[in-house]
């Protein structure tokens, strides 16, 4: 799921609300929105995701100045879901396999990428999605990570489940291997001159 351009904007105006009070009013949350933000997002996603049961496990910034970021390498994460969203620099890379065929989506600065995890691929069947950082040294790149985990799974993860976990370490093996495949062939020459 892509939330960007004006649905995002419509999602991040609903959840914090105009960026002016009226004089003399003061925030109810004193977190700048961002209760207001997850809970709207949350909200969204059960719509999104009807008879799926999962609830809210962590919300993290990530802020990679003048370095690479993490997890720049293609990979499944576990837990339930995550939305990444990117507040600055590039936003997360996803690698979409479809019949055979490798379609690479970066996600641009002010992107939210919601990707399925293993824990939910466990649960639904939905294969994780193979995603990575952008790679490359940023001067700043901020991305604001809201992950979920399922109700139904308790003390167990997808991690305890082995053909789960092979499945999804082909499927990223798979990836590198097209990225790698990719790399070696040579641009198409400009005929055009």
């Amino acid at each position: 799921i892509f939330y960007q351009g004006e649905e995002l904007s419509r999602l991040l105006l609903q959840a914090v609300g105009p960026s002016s009070l009226p004089e003399g009013v003061d925030r109810v949350d004193d977190d700048g929105g961002l209760k207001a933000f997850v809970e709207r997002l949350s909200a969204s996603l059960r719509r999104a995701l009807p008879g799926e049961d999962f609830e809210l496990e962590s919300i993290e910034l990530r802020w990679t100045h003048q370095d690479n970021p993490r997890g720049d390498r293609p990979h499944v994460d576990g837990v339930y879901l995550t939305a990444r969203l990117a507040l600055k620099g590039p936003g997360t890379v996803v690698y979409e396999i479809t019949r055979g065929a490798l379609t690479v989506r970066p996600s641009p600065a002010g992107a939210m990428v919601v990707i399925t995890n293993s824990d939910r691929e466990m649960l639904t069947k939905v294969p994780g999605t193979v995603h990575s950082a952008p790679a490359g040294r940023f001067a700043d790149r901020v991305i604001l990570l809201v992950r979920y985990r399922s109700r139904r799974l308790g003390l167990l993860d997808s991690f305890s489940d082995a053909a789960l976990t092979k499945r999804v370490e082909r499927r990223e093996d798979w990836v590198i291997e097209q990225l790698k495949k990719r790399a070696k062939t040579p641009a198409p020459e400009d005929l055009s001159a």
